[in-house]
């Protein structure tokens, strides 16, 4: 499943609340990027329904975090914002989009961002 994230990747700024670390944000870091996750997901939710739900659900358990049935639909929004947000802030830090793409290629990145006719995607899958 592909999620269009490009409204998230042109406000890339705010990234680093969503998905900072303790040597940016301080000792506080997990509760402030979880807080704004979820503040981000309740406005700008990035699944639009309970298929994709199940869908991130699922993607989610596949990475390793086990305890997906008991989280509520807000907290699985939350979680898939801050994976992308991580994922944003990957792909900023290669001087281009192709440099990114290169180094996905290689296994050096995430690959998880592609860019189709200027919009940035995150595919939900592996």
């Amino acid at each position: 499943m592909e999620i269009d994230i490009t409204h998230m990747v042109e406000d890339s700024e705010i990234m680093c609340r969503l998905s900072g670390s303790v040597n940016e944000l301080g000792e506080n870091a997990a509760a402030l990027t979880w807080n704004a996750s979820l503040a981000y997901a309740k406005t700008n939710p990035l699944l639009a329904n309970d298929t994709e739900i199940e869908i991130a659900r699922a993607y989610l358990k596949e990475l390793g975090i086990e305890d997906t049935k008991n989280a509520s639909d807000t907290d699985i929004q939350a979680l898939i914002v801050q994976l992308i947000a991580g994922d944003i802030r990957e792909m900023n830090a290669y001087e281009s989009y192709t440099e990114y793409q290169q180094s996905s290629e290689y296994g050096s990145a995430s690959g998880s961002i592609f860019k189709d006719c200027d919009k940035y995607y995150f595919t939900l899958s592996h």
